[in-house]
């Protein structure tokens, strides 16, 4: 390389055909580079060799991705670090699981289904967790995650506390916002019609592609993907103004462009759909008997090649590239200082993962948050490790909950 530039810690390039993407995770832009002759700049730039392209190095020094010394990556990593941090402090989220049932019983699921729905007495100590975390913060908007279990199987914990929040984030000039993770299989077009009158303006469904009906079952044993498609296909012929996250769930040796090419038919180039890849991980359930989960890097990075160039074709949105470019979508929920998940039986956790682990547990809505809140609340400047190519990415290995699971273990190593 060039003595005078070096290639910062926090940039990705995502190699598609016929053309490169540097994005930079600190100022989450993204330079696009179409002719040839900055394609094979920008590739002796990596291999060391002299850049004749000025107007190139200008430009990835302007996002981030080049430095002319490591102290001026160090100056931009502190500043970028408070002024996410200060971004973070505006915003109050809270994941509510409204029921922990659910209608499905998904080989890798990590949940054990046992508390009910929410009744109308934790209900309300919602509300007035809510209405003081928002007096004591001074956050600007709030941020309602429905989760669970499968939100949609208690309707009417939804409908109540959506209709309490909407008036009081009005009464008090706030933003309100909120969204669902949900399997789909309940989500209607006159069930998304009602959600989205409560607020929801953003659906998460969880796919598996081509291995879906063995993987995401009824309790029943049945498969699931028909009736899921179909309430898609009627989203998708709606005027909501909505987006919808399709997660699509991938193991090893999985082929699913036969699947994408029908969600593309399905979605139609609309561009309230966005899909979201995601590698299966060791999550717990029984998924190890059922199917390998991609490990290496370098088979996520060929997969992830591949899948690009295939949704560059199918002219499909991939989340995974256009959320660098979006600094709240690169921060993981738990690590925000006013992030709580709240259960339906009343217990307060910081992460939707592990719910009942002890490190998890930071209070519950009679008592209020314990002295475990303490470890979870200043995260977001710990997610920040030398080495990872995202400057903050919630599927790092020092993400909060690893890193607080971590210390316990040494501690006790310790004793």
């Amino acid at each position: 390389m060039n003595d005078n530039y070096y290639f910062g810690r926090y940039h990705t390039v995502n190699e598609c055909e016929n053309k490169i993407e540097i994005t930079s995770t600190l100022s989450f832009s993204t330079i696009t580079l179409l002719e040839d002759d900055y394609i094979q700049a920008f590739q002796a730039l990596v291999r060391g060799e002299t850049c004749e392209k000025a107007d190139l190095i200008q430009a990835l020094l302007d996002i981030g991705a080049l430095f002319e010394s490591k102290d001026q990556e160090h100056l931009s990593c502190e500043v970028r670090k408070k002024e996410l941090q200060a971004l973070a402090e505006q915003q109050l989220l809270i994941t509510i699981l409204p029921t922990e049932k659910c209608n499905f019983r998904c080989w890798y699921c990590y949940e054990d289904f046992k508390c009910g729905q929410m009744t109308l007495d934790v209900q309300d100590k919602v509300k007035s967790f809510v209405a003081h975390l928002m007096d004591q913060s001074q956050s600007q908007s709030l941020q309602i995650n429905w989760f669970g279990g499968e939100p949609l199987l208690a309707p009417s914990v939804i409908r109540n506390l959506s209709v309490y929040f909407q008036g009081f984030c009005k009464e008090k000039q706030v933003l309100y916002s909120a969204q669902m993770t949900t399997n789909g299989y309940l989500l209607d077009l006159d069930c998304a019609k009602e959600m989205y009158g409560l607020g929801v303006n953003t659906f998460q469904i969880t796919l598996d592609g081509a291995r879906h009906d063995e993987n995401r079952i009824l309790l029943n044993g049945e498969g699931t993907s028909e009736k899921i498609l179909k309430n898609i296909q009627e989203i998708a012929n709606s005027e909501m103004e909505i987006t919808v996250v399709l997660r699509n769930n991938i193991s090893k040796g999985q082929d699913d462009r036969e699947f994408y090419r029908r969600i593309a038919r399905l979605i139609k180039d609309d561009p309230r759909f966005v899909l979201t890849p995601f590698f299966v991980g060791e999550w717990g359930g029984q998924q190890e008997a059922v199917f390998e989960c991609l490990k290496t890097e370098a088979e996520m990075k060929e997969y992830t090649k591949t899948l690009n160039a295939l949704f560059s074709e199918l002219g499909l949105r991939n989340f995974e590239s256009e959320k660098s470019t979006n600094p709240l979508q690169c921060i993981c929920p738990c690590c925000y200082p006013n992030a709580y998940v709240v259960r339906s039986d009343g217990k307060l956790n910081r992460c939707t993962l592990a719910l009942d682990e002890d490190m998890n547990h930071v209070g519950d809505l009679n008592n209020g948050v314990n002295s475990r809140d303490r470890y979870w609340r200043n995260s977001i400047a710990d997610h920040f490790r030398q080495g990872n190519k995202q400057f903050f990415d919630m599927r790092s290995h020092d993400c909060a909950y690893r890193k607080y699971r971590r210390a316990l273990c040494e501690q006790d190593a310790g004793r």
